[in-house]
């Protein structure tokens, strides 16, 4: 099969056309701060997730603690220590809470347990650090005393 000189010249182009590009983008890589296109938003835009369970115990004076079960319809707030922004979540009926949280920094997890579901949740409260693309799972006991 005999190649034309003009096809040979036009697959040439596009490789070096390619190769300047390539080269072109990562020497720019750095100087652009974040990677956008007018479809997608930024990189730097994703959720942190922070999750998890919360159950109740009950303490039974003969038989120790009950089984464990999901603490249902329990509010969860979640405040960023610096911005003091505060988001709330409501457990599910197995327990289990959610925050999609779009900055990174350092946030208190505080589920908010009426006294007359339970005496004590330990622990009260927790501090975590939410780094690049982070997702926690920070779980709390709701202990009800008789």
């Amino acid at each position: 099969m005999k190649k034309s000189p003009f096809l040979l010249v036009v697959i040439i182009s596009l490789l070096f056309m390619t190769v300047l590009q390539i080269s072109g983008m990562n020497r720019h890589a750095y100087a652009v701060s974040p990677l956008t296109s007018p479809v997608t938003p930024p990189l730097t835009s994703f959720m942190h997730t922070i999750s998890g369970k919360i159950v109740l115990k009950k303490f039974q004076w003969l038989g120790g603690f009950s089984k464990k079960t999901p603490a249902k319809n329990v509010t969860v707030t979640l405040k960023n220590v610096f911005t003091h922004e505060v988001f709330s979540v409501q457990t599910n009926e197995l327990g289990m809470y959610v925050f999609s949280v779009p900055d990174q920094g350092w946030y208190q997890v505080k589920p908010d347990i009426d006294k007359s579901i339970a005496e004590i949740v330990a622990p009260p409260f927790r501090f975590v650090k939410l780094k690049k693309h982070d997702t926690l799972h920070e779980d709390f006991q709701a202990i009800d005393l008789p």
